[in-house]
């Protein structure tokens, strides 16, 4: 497998790994999310395979974390002491650009929310975690 870089990625790619938002729980602040990828694309299969180190600002209140991310990608935690589940599929996006414009379609690509639960084994500030997701994601222009 031939790995690429990040910006040798189609547009609609880059659009979709960045379907993953995380939500802040019972707050209007805004987080400041860092992401360090560990990127592997087949452009012929249109196969993805990520590792997401995501540092929050700041420590999370509570135990979970909602985020959204394409439905076509499995999705695995690698952080020990954590958990991930789907709660939602078929999720509508929400447009977070400069404009915020509504549409009323359904989201450009298909969404599912989940949930990471910072377990009891869980040891250590609650502002980073890691993720691995893969899939094929394959979406005409």
């Amino acid at each position: 497998m031939k790995t690429y870089k990040l910006n040798q990625l189609p547009k609609l790619f880059l659009v979709a790994l960045c379907s993953l938002a995380i939500i802040t729980n019972a707050s209007t602040d805004q987080t400041i999310i860092n992401h360090k990828l560990n990127v592997s694309y087949e452009p012929v299969t249109h196969k993805v395979k990520v590792t997401n180190i995501i540092t929050l600002d700041k420590e999370v209140e509570g135990n979970e974390i909602e985020f959204k991310l394409h439905s076509n990608l499995k999705i695995s935690t690698l952080t020990p002491g954590t958990s991930i589940k789907a709660i939602e599929a078929d999720v509508r996006g929400i447009d977070k650009g400069m404009d915020q414009q509504k549409f009323d379609n359904a989201a450009p690509v298909p969404l599912t929310a989940y949930i990471l639960t910072f377990g009891k084994s869980y040891k250590g500030k609650r502002d980073q975690f890691s993720i691995s997701y893969e899939g094929i994601i394959n979406h005409q222009l």
